[in-house]
């Protein structure tokens, strides 16, 4: 090879490495991604082919009210199968993330449910959710007692 090749060759593979630190670099910079407000953001699209992709096999969905805790669904089938009633029952359901938090494998939310009734009234209630995650999964989800929303 002659020398303005073997410049070149270097210069690109120097122009790699430091497009390859850079784009490193910046993916270590980047927020990590919030896997319950992807999974209420895919549930307000009645999406749930994407809810699944965010849940485990062995996800459980729970309620809890005062001193009871009620498993609603116990795995990923169960939850597609709830979910498919569910939407097809409250077709114009929403839910909007008040605030998310995350601490270590767990996420906490307020979320506002918003629907409309039998009447076509528009209704709203807030609720504490959390959502713990395996391997980047959500595996458990516990939603406590609704509540009046804030004003706010």
């Amino acid at each position: 090879m002659n020398t303005l090749t073997n410049c070149l060759l270097l210069l690109a593979c120097g122009l790699l490495s430091a497009c390859h630190i850079n784009l490193n670099m910046a993916k270590q910079t980047r927020p990590p991604e919030n896997v319950a407000v992807d999974f209420v953001a895919a549930y307000n699209q009645q999406n749930i082919d994407a809810m699944l992709q965010l849940v485990d096999v062995d996800v459980q969905y729970m309620f809890i009210e005062q001193n009871q805790l009620y498993t609603e669904t116990a795995d990923k089938n169960a939850l597609s199968n709830f979910l498919k009633g569910y939407f097809k029952q409250n077709p114009d359901a929403q839910s909007a993330v008040v605030s998310s938090q995350q601490s270590g494998n767990f996420i906490h939310q307020v979320e506002r449910a918003l629907w409309q009734d039998q009447n076509g009234v528009a209704k709203t209630q807030c609720s504490l959710s959390v959502y713990e995650l395996n391997a980047g999964l959500i595996i458990n989800v516990w939603y406590f007692t609704a509540y009046q929303c804030d004003q706010n």
